[in-house]
């Protein structure tokens, strides 16, 4: 079932090896015109992967910047975040979200994640409305996308 989230998201996963990402995309939607940029950061996870992980130190990396007005606005489509250079994660336990820190939201703007809940997955999907300091967790559900290697 496909449903949809606000873009305070998360996603955690376990990389089985070293991987060079070059690109993560996600299926998000925009409504109304907020401003500004987007990116993709992935961070170190630290919790149990599918159950209740959360970002933890310092980003690995960080995306380019992609442009709000670019996101699909009404329905959901792929957007994709580039990592160049392609950067070098670590096989282990990750998170990874968008940094909203370049967008500007007026009354009624957003950014929606595309979520769903079917099939088997060893994830989870998480979120802060405050910046941190309080986690919510849905082991039920995962964020979609595609994590690309170089």
């Amino acid at each position: 079932m496909l449903r949809r989230c606000l873009l305070d998201g998360y996603q955690a996963i376990t990389l089985t090896n070293d991987s060079d990402i070059s690109r993560i995309v996600f299926f998000l939607k925009r409504v109304n015109n907020p401003g500004g940029t987007l990116k993709a950061v992935i961070q170190p996870a630290t919790g149990t992967v599918g159950t209740n992980a959360v970002p933890t130190g310092n980003p690995l990396a960080e995306s380019n910047d992609v442009l709000c007005s670019s996101v699909p606005a009404d329905d959901f489509g792929l957007v994709s975040f580039v990592f160049d250079p392609p950067c070098f994660v670590p096989a282990g336990d990750i998170t990874f979200y968008l940094d909203t820190g370049g967008t500007t939201f007026n009354e009624g703007d957003n950014i929606y994640f595309a979520r769903d809940s079917i099939g088997a997955h060893a994830g989870n999907y998480l979120g802060t409305t405050d910046g941190g300091t309080t986690w919510w967790f849905d082991s039920s559900m995962d964020a979609i996308f595609y994590l690309y290697e170089s």
